[in-house]
C-alpha cells in the first residue's frame, strides 16, 4: 500500500502488518517473492524479510532512503536498490552498502535480472553488471531509463526504455534499436 503497511490475505483472514508489528515502513515500494518462499519487502526505510509463518527480520542499512528494487540471486544473496542511488546486498544477517560512488546521478534502482551467469541492473541511467556480487560497470546502454528486463525465445536479454529505444544482450554482445 501507499501509506497501510502491508496486507496478509490467507483464506477469509486478513491480517496487516505496519509499522506497529515491526515493518521498517508503512510506505511498501516493493515486494518480491524468495525461492525459499519468504516476501521480500522494500519500504521507504528500510528492508524485511517476512517468512510467511509470522517470522520477521529488518534491515535498516546506513546507506539508502526509498527501497524500491528487493531482489533475489541466485546465490541467495538479496539485492535492494534505493531511489538515492545506494545499492545494498545482505547475504543472511550481513548488510553491506556496496560503493556506488563513480556512477552517474541522479541514480534510482529499478530492476534487476540474472542472465547468463550474471547479474545485471536496471536504473535511472541505465544497465549496468553487478561484478563478483561487489562492483557496479557500465552503463552498458546509458542515459536511458530501465525499469524492467525480458528474456525472449531465443535467450537474449531486452532492456526498454522511453527515450533511447530498447537495448539487447545475448552472448555478451549487446545492441541498441532506436525507433
Amino acid at each position: 500500500t501507499r501509506n497501510g503497511g502491508l496486507a496478509h490475505i490467507r483464506g477469509r483472514q486478513v491480517r496487516s502488518l505496519t509499522e506497529a508489528q515491526g515493518l521498517p515502513s508503512n510506505r511498501i515500494r516493493m515486494l518480491q517473492l524468495a525461492r525459499s518462499g519468504e516476501l521480500l519487502v522494500g519500504t521507504i526505510n528500510g528492508i524485511a524479510i517476512l517468512d510467511l509463518r509470522d517470522r520477521l527480520r529488518v534491515f535498516k542499512p546506513p546507506c539508502g532512503v526509498g527501497f524500491r528494487m528487493v531482489f533475489e540471486a541466485p546465490d541467495g544473496t538479496v539485492f535492494a536498490g534505493s531511489q538515492d542511488g545506494a545499492l545494498v546486498a545482505i547475504a543472511g544477517a550481513q548488510v553491506r552498502c556496496l560503493d556506488t560512488s563513480t556512477l552517474p546521478r541522479p541514480l534510482v534502482f529499478q530492476t534487476m535480472i540474472h542472465h547468463e551467469g550474471r547479474l545485471y541492473v536496471g536504473t535511472s541511467q541505465g544497465v549496468f553488471e553487478l561484478e563478483g556480487g561487489t562492483t557496479l560497470r557500465g552503463p552498458l546502454c546509458g542515459g536511458a531509463e530501465v525499469r524492467w528486463f525480458a528474456v525472449d525465445g531465443e535467450g537474449a536479454l531486452w532492456a526498454p526504455s522511453r527515450t533511447l529505444g530498447a537495448w539487447r544482450r545475448q552472448g555478451g554482445t549487446g545492441r541498441s534499436f532506436a525507433a
